[in-house]
């Protein structure tokens, strides 16, 4: 993937290095929203999830990687980066970028689990602005020889019980290995971006970390964990870094 986004010689970069099909007007329809945008560096779209003879399974992309409209509104205010640190929304088949990010992005960082499209689209939600644009533009083919990609839609979208009931059963992890990778992605950014230390996604990304170093720390105990997590909650932390709620619910309950 490095080598082919190095060769590239056009102002915007498009992968198509699926399996995937594009509809005859998608780029048609995507390279205006950077000529109406000057400070977006980074387009992705909805797709069509089909199997492997194209048939529509009934899901779409978005819904299959759990996408929310709430999601979409965090994003259409400025809001992609928090969101991509906790994990990738990002198809590589279904984003176009500035070729002026390649040297801000590539290479992808060794100590990252990251893949190529994740990583760029963190970059890119860091270093600048990320449009969705929620029409279908990709067939987004899913079948059983598929290196990666989603589950279905009940595996990353599940319902308003069925996360009820994830949130009373789970056991608050350590957040460690969350923490690492974290700090890990600062340390990439700030070693390829002078300014980053200074930027917003800087503070985002101290604040993200300072919210997980918080529940790692939790106490065991209903009544002892409450402080903390209110304390998280009135501080918006939550609902910022977390999944607002269910998130709190989980380290209120969880180990006590």
């Amino acid at each position: 993937f490095e080598r082919a986004i190095g060769m590239c010689t056009g102002e915007l970069i498009a992968l198509c290095d699926q399996d995937d099909v594009w509809p005859a007007h998608k780029l048609a329809r995507i390279v205006p929203e950077f000529q109406r945008h000057p400070g977006v560096a980074l387009v992705f779209t909805d797709g069509m999830v089909v199997d492997e003879r194209l048939r529509p399974t009934g899901a779409r992309l978005w819904e299959s990687f759990g996408i929310t409209p709430r999601m979409v509104r965090r994003v259409a205010r400025g809001e992609a980066f928090p969101l991509l640190t906790g994990r990738n929304l990002v198809t590589g088949a279904a984003m176009v970028f500035r070729a002026d990010l390649v040297p801000l992005a590539l290479p992808v960082p060794e100590d990252t689990a990251r893949i190529h499209d994740g990583w760029i689209a963190l970059v890119a939600a860091a270093a600048a602005e990320v449009v969705m644009i929620g029409e279908p533009l990709l067939l987004y083919r899913r079948h059983e020889s598929q290196q990666v990609g989603p589950g279905s839609p009940a595996e990353w979208n599940p319902g308003l019980l069925e996360r009820l009931f994830r949130s009373l059963r789970a056991q608050p992890g350590s957040y460690l290995g969350e923490i690492q990778a974290l700090e890990a992605t600062r340390g990439s950014l700030a070693g390829r971006w002078s300014g980053f230390a200074e930027s917003r996604a800087a503070r985002q990304l101290d604040g993200k970390i300072a919210n997980l170093r918080a529940r790692a720390a939790l106490p065991r105990g209903l009544l002892r964990r409450l402080p903390v997590v209110l304390r998280e909650l009135t501080a918006l932390r939550y609902h910022r870094f977390a999944e607002g709620m269910w998130s709190a619910a989980r380290d209120l309950v969880g180990g006590s």
